[in-house]
């Protein structure tokens, strides 16, 4: 978000003269979008950007992406997993976190998707959420075949 608001200033759509392009195509009492909205990275506010603005925008918006598709199932998981082993989901938790981490810092350097510190918490990441995923098998599996492990403790 920082960035949208560094990029997209005041300055830069009076250069562009996107007012007056915005109310050209959307009428004169559409007022202009702050700070380049609607605009993903792609778009017509992008391709005014200077090379490294649009690239740092870019890889920002891929971090924010990917971040977000994450979400929506190591949440739930962390969320069950919780419930039945408090304390290694704790520690599968901190471990995804700073994944997340490193892998910002790494698609947000000059490397971009090229960058070691991004494949450094791309693994931590993802092996937490594998992790993640058996811990729930397993706890499926033994509340559905309990009669068959009896006491026995997984954890």
């Amino acid at each position: 978000m920082v960035q949208r608001f560094k990029t997209f200033t005041k300055e830069f759509t009076e250069k562009e003269d996107l007012d007056r392009w915005h109310k050209l195509h959307l009428g004169q009492d559409s007022p202009l979008p702050a700070y380049g909205y609607p605009d993903m990275g792609a778009g017509h506010y992008s391709r005014k950007l200077p090379y490294k603005e649009w690239f740092e925008f870019n890889c920002l918006q891929r971090v924010h992406g990917n971040s977000l598709e994450h979400m929506v199932w190591v949440l739930p998981a962390l969320l069950v997993s919780g419930a039945f082993m408090p304390r290694f989901t704790l520690a599968m938790g901190c471990t995804y976190v700073t994944g997340r981490e490193l892998y910002r810092i790494g698609y947000t350097s000059n490397e971009g998707a090229n960058s070691k510190i991004r494949e450094m918490g791309a693994l931590p990441l993802n092996a937490a959420g594998l992790f993640l995923i058996l811990a729930i098998s397993s706890i499926y599996f033994r509340n559905r075949f309990k009669s068959m492990f009896g006491e026995f403790k997984f954890y």
